[in-house]
């Protein structure tokens, strides 16, 4: 079945674009704390044991807290400098972050934390926070203490650190009260559990959570998901959505579509970028029958769609597809205003991408008829924006019959 757009609604779910690499390893199960992909970082034991320890003292002398993805693959090319290329060079990567985090210099994202680059596999962080002192343990009085049975493998621990015995501590104090029988915000819990808001996320990843231990479920903690703006066309039982990553195109399709006497979509959401992934979710009130996506023709533009993607093949949503035509449009937009490779890409974004998948990888979500275009200007350090699309060029787009133009990646 044919979308409005020219998009295929019966084609296989949209996944991962791969990672550059000439062969897969087999499909295993990622550590705790890590976002779940096919591939799980290589065993430690397979690291050179020098290469770890000189990894873990360069995060440990680097003069930031927040340890960027240049700064971390610097130092990981640095200490391996015979290190293999593509999915397990990533894979190597987590092996020697997590050897840095147990050995208590840095501290990795949560699992659905947004710094995570989930454009290839295995998900590797953008940023790590250093620990800015090795962290004092707590006398051993925890482990002759009585738990609450749900932290029965607490004295089991080989140690704890003053803040995860005071944390646990508290656990205790709010299950027996039952303080976590009604469910919270993430963030209001982990204010009232370590002083800081954003520090339960960060200590999800940690050794005190996982399987038999502690989960945001167990202490009644949800996870915040951004609000998603969208205007109703026309009401529909399966409305087709399009969705632009800015405000002004977004804008522009619903003054469009409010005009028509049959509307090509039934709703316009307006994704609003960067907070899309998580806040996807909420369409689920809708209960479309078509998802396509437009957005910025950028890396970030397109990190945006990919991770999008991946929610809504694990949610009750069609999985979310591109609008061909109105990239094509964008393609054509830009060579009518004199650009035809685009714009150059601000250079404080660019520096975060480059050591990142490449242009290929990144645009592997896009169809097949626009694919290759993007990946050249993407390459250059270029981008062409949604709102190169004009009034005149959107409403052809919005007003052409529907025909099957969509290809699967």
């Amino acid at each position: 079945m044919s979308g409005p757009d020219g998009s295929d609604t019966t084609s296989a779910a949209a996944t991962h674009p791969p990672a550059r690499t000439t062969s897969s390893p087999p499909a295993t199960t990622a550590r705790p704390g890590i976002p779940s992909t096919p591939f799980a970082p290589a065993s430690a034991d397979e690291l050179p044991e020098r290469g770890l320890r000189e990894f873990a003292a360069a995060l440990a002398a680097h003069g930031a807290v927040w340890i960027d993805t240049r700064a971390l693959w610097a130092a990981f090319s640095a200490a391996f400098p015979r290190h293999p290329s593509g999915a397990q060079q990533r894979a190597w990567l987590l092996s020697a972050l997590a050897y840095a985090e147990r050995a208590g210099v840095i501290e990795l994202p949560g699992p659905g934390s947004r710094r995570w680059d989930r454009l290839a596999l295995p998900a590797v962080p953008t940023t790590v926070r250093r620990v800015r002192v090795a962290p004092s343990l707590a006398p051993e009085t925890w482990r002759m203490a009585v738990w609450h049975p749900a932290l029965q493998w607490v004295p089991s621990m080989g140690r704890l650190t003053e803040e995860e015995a005071g944390f646990l501590r508290r656990v205790h104090d709010g299950l027996v009260a039952g303080t976590f029988a009604t469910p919270a915000p993430l963030k209001h819990r982990s204010l009232a559990l370590t002083g800081y808001e954003k520090r339960l996320g960060d200590l999800t990843s940690g050794r005190l959570f996982g399987p038999g231990k502690l989960s945001l479920a167990l202490l009644g903690a949800e996870r915040e998901i951004p609000p998603l703006a969208w205007t109703v066309i026309r009401p529909a039982a399966a409305p087709r959505v399009l969705v632009f990553e800015n405000a002004g195109p977004s804008d522009l399709a619903v003054a469009l579509l409010q005009a028509m006497a049959v509307p090509s979509y039934d709703v316009v959401v307006f994704g609003g970028g960067k907070p899309f992934p998580s806040s996807v979710i909420r369409l689920v009130a809708l209960r479309p029958s078509v998802v396509a996506y437009v957005g910025d023709l950028d890396p970030e533009g397109l990190a945006i769609a990919t991770s999008a993607t991946v929610t809504t093949a694990v949610a009750d949503l069609p999985t979310l597809i591109p609008a061909p035509r109105m990239h094509a449009a964008m393609l054509a937009g830009a060579h009518a205003l004199g650009h035809p490779d685009g714009w150059p890409i601000d250079e404080k974004k660019a520096a975060g991408r480059r050591s990142g998948p490449n242009a290929r990888a990144m645009s592997e979500w896009l169809s097949g008829d626009v694919r290759a275009a993007v990946v050249c200007i993407v390459a250059q350090g270029r981008r062409i924006p949604e709102e190169v699309l004009s009034p005149q060029a959107m409403n052809v787009v919005l007003c052409a019959a529907p025909m099957p133009d969509y290809t699967a990646p």
